[in-house]
C-alpha cells in the first residue's frame, strides 16, 4: 500500500481494501486503466467535502509509478532518532513539530544525508545509524508554482550525545527537542499528517 498526503487530505494506492479504515467523505476507485488515475484525482481535489482517495490496483507499485510520473519528484533523508532515555529527537519549523530530514547532495547516499542532515539541523553528534524504517510520501506547491511530489526516506538511529542541542536558526528551525513518549500526544496535534503514522507505529 502507498500512502500520499496533500496537506491533509489522503490518496491511497492499494490491492487490499479489506483492513482500510476509511472516513465517511471517501472516494473509491477500481482502476481498470492507468490514463484514468489523473482524471480521479483532478475530480478528488475538486471536492473539498472528501478527505480520502482510494485506488484500487491489481498492482499498486504499478499504479503508484504512474501516478507520480505527473509530477516534479524530489527526495529527502531524515532521522528517527532516539537518546538513551528513550526520547525522540524533533524539531519546530514554520510552525510546526516534524522530523529532521533534507535533500542529499549530489552522490551522497540518502543514509548518509539522513545522518548529516539530523547533525546540522540539531547539533545532535554520536549517531548510530540502525535500519531504515520506511518512506512517507506528500505533494505540495513550491514557492515557483510547481507541484512537487516528495519522498521522504526514514532512518532508526540513536545517540548517547547529552550536548545541548543546537536548532539550525537559518534554516527556520526556532527549536530542536528531546520529545518523550508521554508529551508526543501534544506534539501529533501539531505535526504532519504524513509524520503521525510513522511516529505511532515506531515511537
Amino acid at each position: 500500500m502507498y500512502k500520499v498526503f496533500n496537506q491533509d487530505r489522503i490518496i491511497i494506492f492499494t490491492q487490499d481494501v479489506n483492513n482500510l479504515n476509511l472516513s465517511k467523505e471517501h472516494l473509491f476507485v477500481e482502476v481498470d486503466q492507468l490514463k484514468n488515475i489523473i482524471k480521479h484525482y483532478k475530480k478528488f481535489l475538486k471536492d473539498e467535502s472528501l478527505n480520502e482517495l482510494v485506488f484500487k490496483c491489481d498492482d499498486a507499485k504499478i499504479c503508484f509509478k504512474h501516478f507520480k510520473l505527473y509530477f516534479k519528484a524530489i527526495k529527502a533523508a531524515g532521522g528517527f532518532v532516539k537518546n538513551s532515555n528513550g526520547e525522540l529527537l524533533m524539531i519546530f519549523r514554520l510552525g510546526k513539530w516534524d522530523l529532521p530530514k533534507g535533500k542529499p547532495g549530489l552522490l551522497e547516499k540518502k543514509k548518509q544525508a539522513a545522518i548529516r542532515e539530523c547533525e546540522e539541523e540539531t547539533g545532535v553528534k554520536n549517531l548510530k545509524l540502525h535500519r531504515k524504517l520506511g518512506k512517507t510520501y506528500h505533494i505540495f506547491t513550491s514557492k515557483s508554482n510547481n507541484t512537487i511530489l516528495k519522498t521522504s526516506h526514514w532512518y532508526e538511529m540513536s545517540t548517547t550525545d547529552t550536548n545541548k542541542l543546537r536548532p539550525q536558526v537559518d534554516e527556520d528551525i526556532t527549536k530542536a527537542k528531546w520529545v518523550s513518549k508521554e508529551q508526543v500526544e501534544k506534539v501529533l496535534d501539531n505535526t504532519y499528517p504524513s509524520l503521525i503514522d510513522l511516529i505511532k507505529n515506531f515511537f
